[in-house]
C-alpha cells in the first residue's frame, strides 16, 4: 500500500457556432469555449504484486511492472469561459458577451494502473481514473444545472523510490 497525493492540470478550448443562425452579415455567429481544471488530490494506491525482492541482506531486485487499484478525494478548481456573439432564442437578438465561471468543488476518483521500472529507482507510472465532481455555476449561468466535470482520466508520469 502506499499514500500518494496527485497535482493536475487541464486546459482545453473549443471553437463552436450556432448552425442555424448566422448575423446581419449573413456570417456564422461563434463562440470560443475554455475550460480548465486542477484536480488536488490525496488518496490510497494497493499493489496488486510486491514491489520487488530481496537478494540477500543488502540487494533488492524491483519487479519489472507493478499493477495497483487506488482511491482518494480532494478538491477541483475549475474555470470555465465561452466568448463571443450569441443568440437570444426568444427575440432572436445577437449579442456579444463573455461569461464565465469559476470555483473549487470536491471531487473524488477510483482508478488503477501500472508503475513499470525503468531504471535504478526510476519507474514510469500509467494511470487511469475516473474522477466525479458536479461544481455550481457562478451567476453568468443562472438557471443552469451544476457542471459535470466527471470523466476518465489518463495520465503518465514519472517517480523515484528512496
Amino acid at each position: 500500500m502506499s499514500l500518494i497525493f496527485s497535482l493536475d492540470y487541464q486546459r482545453r478550448t473549443k471553437d463552436s457556432m450556432f448552425r442555424e443562425f448566422v448575423d446581419e452579415n449573413d456570417l456564422p455567429i461563434t463562440q470560443s469555449t475554455r475550460l480548465e481544471q486542477l484536480p488536488l488530490t490525496g488518496g490510497i494506491k494497493f499493489l496488486l504484486l510486491p514491489r520487488g525482492r530481496s537478494v540477500g541482506r543488502f540487494a533488492w531486485l524491483p519487479s519489472r511492472a507493478v499493477p495497483y487499484i487506488g482511491a482518494g478525494a480532494g478538491v477541483l478548481w475549475y474555470r470555465f469561459e465561452q466568448e463571443g456573439d450569441f443568440v437570444d432564442e426568444s427575440s432572436l437578438e445577437i449579442f456579444p458577451a463573455r461569461l464565465s465561471s469559476s470555483g473549487w468543488a470536491p471531487t473524488a476518483y477510483a482508478g488503477g494502473g501500472v508503475d513499470i521500472h525503468v531504471l535504478g529507482s526510476a519507474f514510469l507510472t500509467l494511470d487511469l481514473r475516473y474522477s466525479w465532481a458536479k461544481p455550481e455555476l457562478d451567476r453568468d449561468f443562472v438557471g443552469f444545472a451544476p457542471m459535470n466535470l466527471s470523466g476518465l482520466r489518463t495520465t503518465a508520469g514519472l517517480q523515484w523510490h528512496f
